[in-house]
């Protein structure tokens, strides 16, 4: 503390002493560790005796949305009935339960898409194999008159070629539904047999009716190859029939082989002139139609 003397009554002047007090602080001492002593032996374990209760109900609150998380992958890998126990009304048992009732109503869905497959997948069946025995007679029928048609007069003749061409369109229908209930069961097997490429190209636009000036094909004969000869039959009549609807005329279909990696694969068809022709049409069909769109309609009826 600085020392100072009175000069006058109204001022006073420093002396440039510094007085110094010097005292125990022995009490403050023993109240500062009775203090710490206090919230050692009282707090910590009020603390623990807290910590504990909080546990519990964060465990409580916490294994519902774990058992949701759980039932939620459940479902997910199409385990449909799978259920959350609801417990107690609070929000959790409210978010338990409408996960309960999503579930039961996609169950019951799911359910009922799969009964309307299995009935359709057995209507086709049994379509199919009905109609196998009468198609099997009127193939029969229809090859005996093919081959008296030669004898008989120009409009019989026709009609009897007309009539064995469409029963062998159904029967290849009737084939194709078997097909398609056989890939609906997982039953469908591949019959493989080796046969002359370009003789089965041949006899597809053959019997498609696609031999004119429509289609153009580069068939170079002595290629063979292990294949199912229906299955083949399907995949070239799809690429040509949709490079004729959304392509240009003529299409051409070109079989060649060509060995990479140890694999002889035959190139079938043309994909990169059938996909140009279809985009040029395309921007031609848009094109009119901005044309359409920009002509004016004043005085026009209606």
């Amino acid at each position: 503390m600085p020392m100072v003397f009175k000069a006058s009554p109204d001022s006073v002047l420093p002396s440039g002493l510094v007085l110094y007090a010097v005292m125990r602080m022995t009490d403050e001492q023993v109240n500062v560790d009775a203090l710490l002593m206090a919230a050692r032996d009282g707090a910590l374990p009020g603390l623990a005796v807290a910590l504990i209760p909080g546990l519990i109900a964060a465990r409580s609150v916490l294994r519902p949305v774990r058992e949701l998380r759980q039932a939620a992958r459940s479902m997910g890998s199409g385990r449909l009935d799978t259920r959350i126990p609801v417990r107690g009304s609070d929000e959790l048992a409210d978010l338990a339960r409408t996960f309960n009732e999503s579930a039961g109503e996609l169950e019951r869905s799911v359910r009922e898409l799969r009964e309307a497959e299995e009935r359709a997948r057995r209507f086709a069946s049994d379509v199919s194999h009905e109609l196998r025995t009468p198609l099997a007679g009127m193939l029969a029928v229809t090859e005996v008159l093919d081959e008296d048609a030669d004898s008989l007069d120009a409009d019989t003749a026709r009609a009897v070629r007309l009539v064995s061409a469409e029963t062998g369109k159904l029967a290849v229908l009737v084939e194709d539904l078997m097909e398609i209930s056989r890939f609906d069961a997982r039953a469908a097997e591949l019959n493989a047999d080796e046969v002359d490429v370009a003789e089965a190209i041949r006899k597809t636009l053959a019997n498609r009716h696609w031999t004119d000036d429509r289609v153009r094909t580069e068939l170079p004969d002595g290629i063979r190859a292990r294949l199912d000869p229906r299955r083949f039959d399907i995949v070239i009549a799809n690429l040509v029939g949709n490079a004729l609807r959304h392509g240009s005329v003529p299409v051409t279909v070109r079989l060649r082989t060509e060995t990479r990696e140890r694999v002889t694969r035959g190139q079938l068809f043309d994909c990169w002139a059938v996909r140009c022709a279809a985009r040029r049409r395309r921007s031609a069909v848009a094109a009119r139609r901005r044309r359409c769109a920009r002509r004016p309609v004043a005085g026009r009826p209606g």
